[in-house]
């Protein structure tokens, strides 16, 4: 299996790399990758992850949230509840900050958000790179998700906001990847972009536990610092940030059941609301953020 030795931040090209923690990809394959973060930036990543042609596998088993449909234990109920609820928050924090109807929305799953906002009279676009999510997609909610390679077929500033929900962390090719965003993405529109934080308290709390690393799939992981940084170098300015308020809970469950499967459920619990009570003093802290970026050029 081939491999990505990264020596230099993709975001401030520091080659001020130092390891942090090892973590073990407990609920697929058993292997075993390092945390390195960048000294100047806080910027962190997995090194050596599988490239792009052989992390398919890492996605198709059947316990992959983002791509799984059915709910079946307490926590995949749990997930699917707080998933509808939340379409209602997003539309809420999209309307809020964009002039128009257009949305694309980039790493789609199953569809689920894009059959809600077109519910809501959004002309919304879903691009999902996943052919088996394309398909579950089709069939249950009859909804055509675009591949990857619709991006090239876009035409110039088509769209008034772009929305990312966990997605940024599992793109390989960052800078190109934010090279496409620009391109179909209007002068005055707005970028909406979730991802775990791994300077929040539920990181802290559960350290190399933590369901946020997400290894080998999650390649980056952002802190609000790094995250600004990549955006004021890209052409944006951070609008505002908003903790996803469900996300420590879920997550810490998670967690505690990759520590530890003896009263994960209620362990995982309890710690998540701790960690939600520090969020709701600091955002920073929070589990995950939805950062909201306005283009300035």
């Amino acid at each position: 299996m081939k491999t990505t030795h990264i020596d230099a931040c993709p975001i401030c090209s520091s080659d001020a790399l130092v390891p942090d923690m090892q973590v073990t990809d407990i609920p697929y394959s058993g292997e075993t990758y390092k945390i390195q973060v960048c000294q100047d930036c806080s910027f962190a990543l997995t090194q050596d992850a599988p490239t792009e042609e052989y992390m398919g596998k890492y996605y198709n088993f059947d316990n992959y949230m983002s791509h799984a449909d059915a709910a079946e234990s307490v926590v995949d109920k749990l997930y699917h509840k707080v998933r509808d609820w939340m379409f209602v928050r997003k539309e809420k924090w999209i309307k809020a900050h964009i002039k128009g109807p257009r949305i694309l929305d980039l790493g789609a799953g199953t569809g689920y958000f894009v059959k809600y906002m077109q519910t809501q009279g959004f002309d919304i676009t879903g691009v999902e790179p996943e052919p088996g999510a394309r398909k579950t997609a089709a069939d249950k909610l009859n909804i055509d998700l675009q591949s990857m390679e619709a991006m090239e077929e876009f035409q110039p500033g088509s769209f008034d906001a772009i929305t990312m929900w966990h997605v940024l962390e599992h793109i390989h090719e960052i800078d190109a990847y934010f090279d496409q965003i620009n391109k179909v993405l209007k002068k005055d529109g707005a970028l909406f972009i979730a991802v775990p934080n791994y300077t929040s308290a539920a990181k802290n709390a559960y350290q190399e536990y933590w369901n946020g690393w997400d290894v080998p799939k999650h390649l980056w992981h952002f802190s609000p610092a790094a995250m600004e940084i990549l955006a004021n170098n890209k052409g944006y300015d951070l609008e505002i940030k908003y903790q996803l308020p469900f996300d420590p809970f879920y997550i810490s469950m998670l967690s505690q059941r990759n520590k530890s499967k003896i009263l994960w459920q209620i362990r995982g619990l309890l710690v998540g609301f701790g960690a939600y009570l520090k969020e709701r003093r600091d955002v920073d802290k929070a589990c995950s953020i939805l950062y909201v970026l306005k283009r300035r050029f």
